[in-house]
C-alpha cells in the first residue's frame, strides 16, 4: 500500500477536499475506527471514537497508529475526487486509499467500485441507487440544491432521477416530488375549522437554504411555516424527499396538517403503513415512512432504560378528491411532547421515498411474534421490556441466486480480501456488548417475516460468520466475508444475514436501534464493502479470425493483470460443423463455411477465467496470395488503384488512374494477411504506407513496419470478399470503397462507403507478370437513319489483353454540346460505361464524333457517325412534285415496274428505309409486298425502269443515296447512276401512266421527291369559350394547352393511321359561342356554368341551335374542321327522347373532303375528381371520334329511339346485321388508344369508310 509520512502531503489532500469538492462535505473529525480485540478467534469491534464522532461509508477501520493513506502528488488526489458519489467524503476516499473510480466495472445503480492504492478493489453495495440514468448516460447522483428555471419553484435537487423541488416561499407551491411521469406535493394548511383547512398567513415567510444538513446533502428550510415556533425542514434523499417539523418549545399543538395533491397516485394505508399507489397498475409507487420523533437531549441512556429521548407518531387521511388531492395528518404523542425531560428542540420525521431498495431488512421480535416490522425506519436488536428478544435480519437481493458480484460473472471471481456490512447505530448507550452474524439458509421475506414464522428457521442451520462489540452511537460494520463467498458460489441461493445480540436477557437487557434501509437520512442507510483482488481476465488473440475451408491456426492467450497465474487451458468450439479446435492445443482447423465461437477455460487458483474469439470460415479459395504483389483494378472502371500522381506519402489521396509502364511501380501494391485474418494493403514502393479507411475516401497512412494485428490500426485492416470480383472493406467502420459516381475516368476518387447500390465495388487482384495492358483500339466509320442504332464493336490491341473493354464518348464534331447521338448497352453489357460492345443511336440529322478509350490505359480512337434525316422503322409516302403522285408497287409482283399513282391510303404507297452502317446507301422497301425498289438488271444506262424485286445485298441498282434538292424536296439517286453524269429517280409520263426510270438528272421537277409520313394535310381550328376553364377549375390558358395536348395526340393517330396530317389552331371562342356571349362580359363563375339561360330559352339551351349559330359564325372559304370547346349546360334529347347536357355534336359542311364543325361537351371536370391522366384520354377519344366523323365515320353504338329501335341499327355493335366491333372508336368514345398499336382505334368498316373519301380526294391537297 502506498504512504506517505509528510504532514504536510495530507494538508494537501484535506485542502483539495474543501476547495474543489465542496459538495463532498466531510466534518473534519478522525474518521479513524479503533479495532477491540475480542474474546475468541474472529471476533471484531468497529465502532465511533469516544467522543461520539461518526465514520461514515468509506471510511476503513485501521489498528492504532497506522498511518494514513495518501497519494504521489495533488493531481491523482483530485481525480479520485472528481469521481466520487455523493455516499462518499473526500477524506473517506483518501482514509480508504482508493486511487481510482472504476465505473465500467459498476454493474448495477447501487455499486459503486475502486481501485486501491495497492492493487485491490473495493466495492460499495448501497442500499438505494447511488446513480441514476439520464438520456442513456449513467451519473452519480446529488442532493444539493441548485437553482431550477422550473415555473414557481426557487431550487431543486441538482442530479437524481426522484426529482425535489422547494418554493421561495411555501403558499400556493409546496415541496414537490416527481419520478418517472408521477408527481406529488406537500403544502402545510392550518384547521381554522373543523374539515375545513387553509393556508395561515405565515406561510407566505420566504425559505432560505440549509447547507449540509447531512454530508451529502442540502436542506430548505421555512422558518414559522406551521406557525410561531414551528418550522418545516426539507431535504432531498436519493430515493426521496425528508420533511422535519421542528418545535422550538411546546405550543399545546401535536397534530400538524398539509394539503397532498398526487396528480394521480392514490393514497393507501396496508397494515398500518401509507403508501402512495398507481390505480391503473396497482402498484406502489412512493412510501411514507414511519413518523419518527425525537429531541435534541446529546447524553447517553443507562442499558435497560426506556429512551425517553425518542418516540414514534403516526399519521391519518382526510380524502379530498380521490386520486387528486389529501389532507395529511402527522400526530405527535402530546405526553411526549409536554414531557418535564424532553429536550427542545424537538424534531417530527415524516419521509416520502420511492420505493427503490437493494438492501431488504426488518426486525423480528418475540414481544409481537405476529408483528411484521418491514416499513420499520429502525431496526430494533436486543432484548427490550415490551419487545422482549428481537433479531434483525437482511439481505442484499442483487445477489439473491447468486446473479451478479460486482464488476465480474458467477465462476469467475478471484479471492476476496473482506466483505463488511455496514450500519448505522442511533442509540446512545454505555455498554459494549457482541452482535453475532449468521448466514441464513433458510428463506424468509423482509414483507412477511414475524417472530412466530422466522425466528427458528432463520437461526436453524444458519452459520456464525463474526462477532462485533456494539456501544455507543454511530457506524458500525460487521465482517460477513465467508457468507459473502458462500452467496457467490455457483447453484447457491442468498438467504441474507440475522444479526443477533449475543446476550438476549432481560438481566443484561442490551438494547440497540440501527438505521433501516427506508431510513429517511439517505446518508445513514445500511450497505456492503467488498475489498478484492483485481479480477483476472484472458483474451485470445486474436479476437477475430478469418479462415478458408481447410486451414488451420493456432491463437495465443493474454491475460489482465500481466503476471497472472494461469492453469490448464480447454478448447472448445459452438459448431464443430465449422470450426474443430484441439482441446488442449487450441489448434484450430476450418471446417465448413459458417461461424462459430471458440471458448477457452483457464483455471486462475480461486476461479476460472474465460475467453472467446469468432471464427469466420469462407469456401473456395483465397482472393490473393500471402505476400504477393498486385496491381488492384476496378472491375467497372478497369483502372487500377493508384496514389494520386505518384505522391506515395502520409495521407495521400488514392483514386483510379490509368495505367502507364512508367507509373507502374507506385501502383503495386503488396498484400498482407494478418493473424486475424484480416488483410493490409502496403504500397510496394513504400510498405510503411498502407490504404487506409478512416475517412470518407481512400488515403495512404504512415502505418509503420510492423504486421502484428494489434499494431495495425483498424482502418488500415481490410476484409476481402470475393474470389475474382473481390469487394474491399475496412474492419473500423465496416464500409465498402468504390468509385465515386461509378464515373469511370481516370482521377476519380474511391470512396470509403456511399457504396449502396453502387456498380464500381468489385476490384481485381492481379499480379504484375499476368496483366496485359491495352495499346490501341480502332473504329469504323458508321451511317444511320434517325433513331436507327449500330452495335459497334472496337477492335482491341493486343489479342490477349486483359481487358478488352472501351470507354466511349461522342459529341458534334467543333461543338462538345450537341448530342445529335447516344450509346446504350448492348445486350451482354454490364455498365453503363465500359464494356466491350455498344449500340449507337442517331437522334437527329449530322455528322458527330464516336471515340473509343481504352479503359485501362487510355489509348483511343475517334470515327464520324452520320445520322440521316428519315426515321427508322417509320413509313413514309414518296411523292412526286411535278405531278402530284406517290410511288406505288402497282403490280404487286416480283419485276414489276414502279410507277406512280393519285394519293390512296395503301400500304402500297407507304415505303420504310434502311441504311447500310459502313457504305451509307439507303435500301427502300414496299410495306405491302416487302419488295425493294431498284433499277432492273443494275444497269447504268439512262432511262432504265425500275422495279420491284426481292432484296439482294450485292445488288448496285438497290442502293441509293437521298440529297436534298429545294424547297424540301430531295433527289433519289441510285447508286447505279453515279459517274460524271449523274442519273436520278425520275416520274415519266408515258401515255396515262407514270413509271419510275434512271434518267439522267436535270432541273425538271419530275425528279425532285417529297418523303413524308402522310398524304393530305388539313385545318382543325379550336376555339374555347369562357365556360370550359371555369367548369374544370383552371386558367384559359391552362384549357387551351391540355387542348393543344389532345389535338396532338389525334393527330398522331390520323397521320399514322388515315395518312392526314392535321394542322390546327386554337383561340378565344366567346364571339363563337351564343350562350358565352349570353352571361355577358367579364368574369364567369362555375354555377353559371350550370345554370340554363331564362331569357333566350332555346336559343340558349338547344344544342342544336347553338351549333347552327356556331357554323354560321364561322362560315368560310375552303374545307376546313371547326370545333366550340364548351361546358356549359347544353340540352339535347337522346334517341330515347331523354335530355341530356353532356353529348358532343358533329357537322359535316362539306361531302367532298373535310369540312365541318362539332361542339364538344365534356362536364366531367377535375372538381369532380377526374385525374388528369383520364382527363387527357377522354379529351382525345372524344376529339378523335368526333373529327372521324367529319371523314364519314359512322357510330355504331347501341342508341334505342322512342320506338324502341337501334338508330344505328344495320351495324350495331350489339343488335347491328353487320355488327361491327366494339373496340373500334366509333364504339366507345372515351376507348382508351393504344398508341403501340394504332391500327385497332378505328375498326375495318370504318377505316374502309374513311379511306374511301381520303381516296376519292384528287388534286392539290387543302
Amino acid at each position: 500500500m502506498l504512504k506517505k509520512l509528510t504532514v504536510m502531503a495530507l494538508a494537501l489532500i484535506i485542502a483539495l477536499a474543501s476547495v474543489c469538492l465542496p459538495s463532498f462535505a466531510d466534518s473534519g473529525a478522525d474518521i479513524s475506527a479503533a479495532v477491540q480485540s475480542g474474546d475468541a478467534p474472529g471476533e471484531s469491534a468497529a465502532q465511533a471514537e469516544p467522543g461520539g464522532a461518526e465514520a461514515g461509508p468509506g471510511a476503513s477501520a485501521g489498528a492504532d497508529g497506522e498511518e494514513a493513506v495518501l497519494y504521489d502528488d495533488a493531481e491523482t488526489a483530485l481525480s479520485i475526487m472528481n469521481e466520487l458519489p455523493a455516499t462518499i467524503t473526500a477524506t473517506q476516499a483518501v482514509q480508504a486509499g482508493h486511487v481510482m473510480r472504476l465505473k465500467a466495472e459498476e454493474p448495477d445503480l447501487n455499486t459503486v467500485v475502486f481501485k486501491n492504492g495497492d492493487g485491490t478493489r473495493t466495492a460499495y453495495q448501497y442500499a438505494v441507487p447511488v446513480k441514476y440514468v439520464e438520456n442513456g448516460e449513467i451519473k452519480d447522483k446529488s442532493s444539493r440544491l441548485v437553482a431550477t428555471d422550473k415555473g414557481g419553484y426557487a431550487y431543486e435537487n441538482e442530479a437524481n432521477e426522484v426529482k425535489t423541488y422547494f418554493p421561495q416561499g411555501l403558499g400556493e407551491k409546496g415541496a414537490r416530488l416527481e419520478y418517472g411521469g408521477y408527481a406529488l406535493e406537500l403544502t402545510p394548511v392550518t384547521a381554522e375549522t373543523p374539515g375545513v383547512y387553509s393556508a395561515g398567513s405565515s406561510l407566505a415567510a420566504g425559505g432560505s437554504v440549509l447547507r449540509n444538513v447531512t454530508e451529502a446533502a442540502d436542506g430548505m428550510n421555512y422558518a414559522g411555516a406551521l406557525g410561531e415556533g414551528i418550522s418545516l425542514r426539507y431535504t432531498p434523499t436519493l430515493t426521496g424527499l425528508k420533511e422535519d417539523i421542528i418545535l422550538d418549545s411546546y405550543t399545546g399543538r401535536s397534530s400538524f396538517s398539509f394539503r397532498l395533491r398526487t396528480e394521480g397516485l392514490e393514497l393507501c394505508e396496508i397494515s398500518g403503513n401509507w403508501y402512495l399507489s398507481d390505480p391503473e397498475s396497482g402498484e406502489i409507487v412512493v412510501e411514507l415512512g414511519e413518523i419518527y420523533i425525537h429531541d435534541s437531549y446529546a447524553g447517553n441512556v443507562a442499558e435497560g432504560e426506556q429512551n425517553a429521548h425518542e418516540t414514534y407518531g403516526y399519521i391519518t387521511a382526510e380524502t379530498i378528491e380521490e386520486g387528486e388531492e389529501y389532507i395529511l395528518s402527522v400526530h405527535a404523542p402530546a405526553e411526549y411532547l409536554s414531557a418535564p425531560g424532553t429536550v427542545y428542540p424537538v424534531y417530527i420525521d415524516p419521509t416520502f421515498n420511492v420505493v427503490n431498495t437493494y438492501i431488504q431488512d426488518t426486525h423480528i421480535s418475540s414481544g409481537y411474534p405476529s408483528k411484521n416490522y418491514n416499513t420499520a425506519s429502525l431496526l430494533n436488536l436486543g432484548y427490550g421490556s415490551s419487545s422482549k428478544s428481537t433479531r434483525i435480519l437482511a439481505k442484499v437481493t442483487s445477489l439473491t441466486g447468486g446473479e451478479l458480484r460486482p464488476g465480474w460473472p458467477i465462476g469467475t471471481f478471484p479471492d476476496i480480501t473482506s466483505a463488511t456490512y455496514h450500519m448505522y447505530c442511533t442509540s446512545s448507550y454505555t455498554s459494549n456488548p457482541y452482535v453475532d452474524v449468521y448466514c441464513v439458509k433458510n428463506s424468509w421475506s423482509n414483507t412477511g417475516a414475524t417472530w412466530s414464522n422466522a425466528s427458528s428457521s432463520t437461526l436453524s442451520g444458519a452459520t456464525l460468520v463474526s462477532s462485533t462489540r456494539v456501544g455507543n452511537k454511530g457506524w458500525y460494520e460487521f465482517d460477513i466475508t465467508s457468507a459473502y463467498d458462500y452467496w457467490c458460489t455457483v447453484g447457491v441461493y442468498n438467504y441474507g444475514l440475522l444479526f443477533k445480540m449475543r446476550v438476549e436477557s432481560a438481566t443484561e437487557n442490551y438494547w440497540r436501534q440501527f438505521a433501516s434501509a427506508t431510513y429517511s437520512d439517505s446518508s445513514k442507510l445500511p450497505y456492503v464493502k467488498v475489498i478484492y483482488d483485481e479480477p483476472v481476465s484472458i483474451e485470445i488473440n486474436p479476437e477475430a479470425m478469418r479462415l478458408y475451408v481447410g486451414e488451420t491456426y493456432r491463437p495465443t492467450v493474454s491475460a489482465e493483470p500481466a503476471g497472472a497465474v494461469l492453469g490448464t487451458a480447454y478448447w472448445s468450439s459452438s459448431n464443430t460443423n465449422v470450426v474443430t479446435v484441439n482441446s488442449t492445443t487450441g489448434s484450430i482447423t476450418a471446417v465448413s463455411s459458417g461461424t462459430a465461437t471458440v471458448t477457452v477455460v483457464i483455471n486462475t487458483g480461486a476461479a476460472t477465467a474465460t475467453g472467446t474469439c469468432s471464427v469466420t470460415v469462407f469456401s473456395g479459395t483465397q482472393p490473393v496470395v500471402m505476400g504477393e504483389t498486385y496491381h488492384i483494378f476496378n472491375v467497372n472502371s478497369t483502372k487500377p488503384i493508384s496514389p494520386r500522381e505518384g505522391n506515395v506519402v502520409d495521407g495521400g489521396q488514392v483514386a483510379q488512374e490509368n495505367y502507364r509502364p512508367s507509373s507502374a511501380s507506385y501502383q503495386k501494391w503488396k498484400v498482407i494477411r494478418l493473424s486475424n485474418g484480416y488483410y493490409v494493403i502496403r504500397s510496394a514502393q513504400n510498405t510503411d504506407m498502407a490504404l487506409s479507411g478512416s475517412g470518407s475516401s481512400l488515403k495512404l497512412s504512415d502505418i509503420g513496419p510492423s504486421n502484428n494485428y494489434n499494431d495495425v490500426p483498424t482502418h488500415a485492416q481490410w476484409t476481402l470478399s470475393g474470389s475474382g470480383e473481390v469487394t474491399i472493406t475496412t474492419r473500423s467502420t465496416g464500409k465498402r470503397i468504390c468509385i465515386e459516381g461509378d464515373v469511370v475516368w481516370s482521377g476519380e476518387n474511391i470512396l470509403v462507403g456511399n457504396s449502396e447500390g453502387s456498380k464500381s465495388v468489385g476490384f481485381r487482384f492481379i499480379k504484375p507478370s499476368q496483366y496485359v495492358p491495352t495499346t490501341g483500339v480502332t473504329l469504323k466509320e458508321v451511317y444511320l437513319l434517325k433513331n436507327g442504332s449500330y452495335i459497334c464493336m472496337p477492335q482491341i490491341t493486343p489479342s490477349n489483353a486483359t481487358f478488352k473493354s472501351v470507354i466511349w464518348s461522342w459529341e458534334s464534331r467543333g461543338s462538345t454540346t450537341d448530342t445529335g447521338i447516344t450509346m446504350t448497352n448492348y445486350d451482354w453489357g454490364t455498365s453503363t460505361a465500359s464494356y466491350t460492345g455498344t449500340v449507337v443511336v442517331g437522334l437527329k440529322e449530322g455528322t458527330y464524333w464516336l471515340r473509343a478509350y481504352c479503359s485501362d490505359t487510355n489509348y483511343n480512337d475517334t470515327k464520324d457517325v452520320n445520322v440521316h434525316f428519315l426515321e427508322s422503322g417509320q413509313k413514309y409516302f414518296i411523292h412526286n412534285r411535278a405531278y402530284d403522285v406517290n410511288i406505288e408497287d402497282f403490280y404487286q409482283t416480283i419485276g414489276g415496274n414502279a410507277r406512280c399513282n393519285i394519293k390512296q391510303i395503301s400500304d402500297a404507297q407507304r415505303f420504310t428505309f434502311s441504311r447500310d452502317f459502313y457504305d451509307g446507301y439507303i435500301t427502300i422497301r414496299n410495306c405491302e409486298t416487302n419488295c425493294v425498289l431498284g433499277v432492273a438488271n443494275n444497269s447504268t444506262a439512262h432511262d432504265t425502269i425500275v422495279q420491284f424485286r426481292e432484296y439482294d445485298k450485292n445488288a448496285a441498282g438497290q442502293k441509293f443515296k437521298i440529297e436534298t434538292a429545294e424547297e424540301g424536296y430531295v433527289y433519289i439517286l441510285p447508286k447505279t447512276g453515279e459517274g460524271s453524269t449523274v442519273k436520278a429517280l425520275n416520274a415519266n409520263y408515258e401515255t396515262v401512266i407514270y413509271n419510275v426510270r434512271q434518267k439522267e438528272l436535270n432541273s425538271h421537277h419530275a425528279f425532285q421527291w417529297e418523303i413524308r409520313d402522310y398524304n393530305w394535310e388539313h385545318t382543325i381550328k379550336h376555339y374555347v369559350d369562357r365556360s370550359y376553364p371555369v367548369y374544370n377549375g383552371e386558367t384559359m390558358e391552362e384549357s387551351m394547352a391540355l387542348i393543344e395536348e389532345a389535338q396532338n395526340q389525334v393527330g398522331i393517330v390520323m397521320r399514322e393511321v388515315l395518312g392526314v396530317k392535321l394542322n390546327y389552331t386554337i383561340e378565344n371562342g366567346y364571339n363563337y359561342s351564343k350562350i358565352d356571349q349570353c352571361k355577358g362580359e367579364g368574369d364567369i363563375t362555375y354555377a353559371d356554368c350550370n345554370e340554363l339561360c331564362t331569357e333566350h330559352l332555346i336559343q340558349c339551351h338547344s344544342r342544336d341551335a347553338i351549333l347552327a349559330d356556331f357554323i354560321l359564325n364561322t362560315v368560310s372559304a375552303g374545307a376546313e374542321g371547326k370545333v366550340l370547346w364548351s361546358n356549359y349546360r347544353i340540352i339535347s334529347i337522346k334517341e330515347n327522347g331523354q335530355p341530356t347536357d353532356n353529348r358532343s355534336i358533329a357537322s359535316r359542311t362539306n361531302i367532298i373532303g373535310l369540312g365541318g364543325h362539332i361542339l364538344l361537351l365534356m362536364r366531367r371536370s377535375p372538381l369532380d375528381g377526374v385525374d388528369d391522366e383520364t382527363r387527357l384520354n377522354n379529351m382525345t377519344s372524344i376529339l378523335l371520334h368526333e373529327i372521324a366523323h367529319l371523314y364519314f365515320a359512322p357510330d355504331h353504338y347501341h342508341a334505342v329511339n322512342g320506338d324502341e329501335e337501334c338508330t344505328n341499327k344495320d351495324i350495331c355493335s350489339e343488335c347491328g346485321n353487320n355488327k361491327r366491333p366494339s373496340s373500334c372508336i366509333m364504339y366507345n368514345s372515351y376507348a382508351t388508344i393504344n398508341y403501340n398499336n394504332l391500327d385497332n382505334v378505328f375498326c375495318s368498316g370504318c377505316f374502309n369508310d374513311m379511306a374511301d373519301i381520303l381516296n376519292s380526294l384528287d388534286g392539290p391537297s387543302m
